[in-house]
């Protein structure tokens, strides 16, 4: 996992994969008050982490990100989503789309990939008696 910090500086190398440290600075200079070695100590961090390589070209390093920025939002959502009750997913999407303000080509989207998993309607729970407190992990705790 990425820090906010870190987050920061991999929006820039999305947004310009191939990108030296001072033009993150000066990208980032405009949003944050960081220092230059701030940016660098940053990007190092995320190459220790292997999101970012880095190629030198004659004295300059260029930072290139090795995941797509959706590669990595979805990396991130799965891990989250791993962690939580197959039955309390759809809830939590439901919070998050009424959270985030749609365009009518996203909300098509969004229906029509409904529609595309309609037929998967058996979800089960998939916690551990005790870490739950849907009705289905209740009732095979009580029939123990």
């Amino acid at each position: 996992m990425i820090s906010e910090a870190e987050w920061e500086v991999m929006r820039v190398i999305w947004a310009n994969n191939g990108v030296t440290s001072k033009e993150v600075f000066e990208i980032l200079n405009k949003k944050k008050e960081w220092k230059n070695t701030t940016v660098k100590t940053l990007l190092s961090r995320l190459v220790k982490k292997e999101v970012l390589e880095v190629r030198k070209k004659q004295n300059k390093y260029i930072y290139f990100a090795k995941f797509s920025e959706e590669e990595y939002d979805l990396q991130a959502i799965d891990n989250i989503f791993n962690k939580i009750c197959n039955l309390k997913k759809a809830n939590i999407l439901v919070k998050l789309i009424s959270k985030t303000k749609l365009t009518k080509e996203d909300q098509k989207m969004l229906i029509k990939c409904l529609h595309e998993h309609e037929i998967e309607a058996n979800i089960e729970c998939n916690c551990t008696h005790g870490q739950c407190q849907n009705a289905c992990v209740k009732e095979s705790m009580n029939n123990d």
